[in-house]
């Protein structure tokens, strides 16, 4: 047994075709409606209640109703149209001849294309304006009668809307296309939808190979470019990222890539719009600075250590050679203006207050003559040059072969190697290293000096490379281990000059040449059981430093 519900629900499917209710794209509720209405009164309610225009024609195209949207769609009363034929009142000419056979056809056929099908034509209101609408017809059977039913939806806003974003790409196109930058759009998926001319012409990519970023950026950079993407798509906010992008001949060139969201009225994301800007050149010039600001800056901070370190030996020289200059030379006004005052007295010995002056002299002249020495090792001139060391060493130990005679020593040494090196300096640093060891001693001195070659590249002054040590071990008379670091200072001495002579330079000078090689001087004592003197050179050295 059917219910009202049922009755009711067929009675309407009566009055409307199935084809027609599954074909009706833009009016569902209206067919719903209908199905559920159980009076042509209530019919019409809902029809005019409508907010589509719905006119019904008969077989001669009579319009037989014309609901309130119709009305206020096209402009004229449902009393105005009563009688007229669709064609000639709403339908413009062009589409006439269309309309007039569709109905034709389907009287022959049943079927045609002005049936259930929804179309997007123009029409004409009552001020002769045509305006665009979108149309649906259907044919309608009641009480064995056949009629039309249009649905008819202005839509002048959506083509508005439409052509002026028509309009807008167009313009949007014509600017992308005029500008040096390369210009794209993309989806929300990150594939390109829209790139200019410049975007294909610098990639050289074909069109389906060009939708996706990682075909032409470099590999070591998408990985950034993507973490950058994915925060500005969780925040929609606008983007940058530095990447380089490859060239249709493979170079990469880097880029600045800037994103901006598109987002509607409603805040949703529609797409984004960006821009690759050819930083590459900048990009290399600006790194090219940047080193040329780090190594200039590394050059005046060793500048800087140099000054202070020469401000450091001028304290050094002006502190303690007024000391030791001056006392030779107050030596020989004081024993000048004796002889001077006593030279006509009976019986006056001269000779040996001459003899006093001349020792006075001649340390003075030592004096000078080792402080000329240490100011030129601050000016190094000199080119690094292959040097062996043990050629250095023979020629030292030739220099000292009678002193070495004359004091019975014994020098022990093993095989030592070549490196790149100031020769003369090298021979500085040996001489003063032997002389030191053969002088300070109170009994037969026995040197023995030491090398070996790291196996592996140690850090030094900021330059890594093969260490060479140099050990000079003595058996003199050492001295407190305390004492270390104040023996490298110029004219700092343990002992007295009259025990044993010099002037207190010849270690300050070993100190400076090592450091003019990028090196370290140390050394261990024990008081009168002797000194190792430890140098640590690089075997090769940067020049260019």
């Amino acid at each position: 047994m059917s219910t009202p519900d049922k009755q009711n629900s067929e009675k309407a499917q009566s009055l409307i075709p199935e084809e027609g209710i599954n074909k009706l794209e833009n009016n569902t509720s209206v067919i719903n409606a209908l199905s559920i209405a159980d009076s042509e009164e209530k019919i019409m309610l809902i029809m005019n209640a409508a907010l589509d225009a719905i006119i019904c024609i008969d077989q001669k195209d009579i319009i037989t109703f014309w609901n309130h949207s119709a009305e206020k769609i096209f402009g004229w009363t449902a009393e105005q149209v009563k009688g007229q034929t669709l064609a000639e009142l709403i339908i413009p000419e062009k589409y006439r001849s269309m309309h007039r056979k569709g109905m034709e056809n389907y009287f022959k056929t049943g079927n045609g294309p002005a049936l259930n099908v929804l179309l997007h034509l123009s029409a004409i209101k009552s001020d002769q304006s045509e305006f665009p609408i979108e149309l649906t017809v259907l044919a309608i059977k009641q009480k064995g009668e056949e009629f039309f039913c249009a649905f008819i939806r202005d839509i002048t806003e959506s083509k508005r809307i439409e052509i002026a974003l028509k309009e807008s790409e167009k313009k949007f196109r014509t600017l992308a296309e005029s500008s040096p930058q390369k210009v794209w759009s993309c989806g929300n998926d990150g594939k390109i939808i829209y790139a200019n001319s410049q975007m294909f012409t610098f990639t050289g990519l074909p069109a389906e190979e060009y939708s996706n970023w990682a075909n032409f950026t470099h590999p070591d950079d998408f990985s950034n470019t993507e973490t950058v993407w994915m925060e500005a798509l969780n925040s929609l906010n606008s983007y940058e990222v530095e990447e380089r992008l490859r060239r249709y001949d493979g170079e990469y060139r880097w880029h600045l890539t800037r994103g901006v969201p598109e987002i509607d009225e409603k805040g949703n994301l529609l797409m984004w719009i960006g821009t690759c800007t050819d930083i590459h050149d900048q990009k290399i010039m600006s790194e090219e600075l940047e080193n040329r600001v780090v190594k200039r800056t590394s050059e005046l901070l060793k500048v800087n250590e140099e000054l202070k370190s020469t401000n450091l030996q001028l304290e050094q020289f002006a502190f303690v050679a007024s000391h030791d200059l001056q006392e030779p030379l107050r030596k020989i006004q004081t024993f000048s203006d004796y002889i001077l005052n006593n030279f006509d007295k009976p019986g006056f010995d001269a000779k040996t207050y001459l003899e006093k002056i001349h020792s006075s002299g001649q340390r003075m002249s030592a004096l000078i003559k080792d402080l000329l020495l240490f100011s030129k090792l601050s000016k190094i001139d000199d080119h690094y040059v292959k040097t062996d060391l043990k050629v250095v060493l023979k020629n030292v130990l030739n220099d000292f072969e009678l002193m070495i005679t004359e004091k019975k020593a014994v020098v022990h040494s093993e095989k030592l190697p070549v490196i790149i090196a100031i020769p003369m300096q090298m021979n500085q640093l040996f001489y003063n290293l032997i002389s030191n060891s053969l002088k300070f001693s109170d009994r037969p001195p026995v040197i023995t000096i030491t090398s070996f070659i790291s196996k592996h590249k140690e850090n030094f002054s900021g330059m890594a490379s093969d260490f060479v040590t140099i050990t000079f071990k003595d058996n003199g008379i050492g001295f407190e281990q305390i004492y270390a670091d104040k023996i490298f200072t110029i004219f700092q001495r343990l002992n007295t000059k009259e025990k044993y002579e010099g002037t207190g330079i010849g270690l300050a000078m070993c100190k400076k040449i090592v450091e003019n090689h990028f090196g370290s001087l140390t050394v261990t004592s024990v008081l009168k059981e002797g000194s190792s003197f430890i140098l640590k050179l690089p075997v090769a050295i940067d020049t260019e430093r």
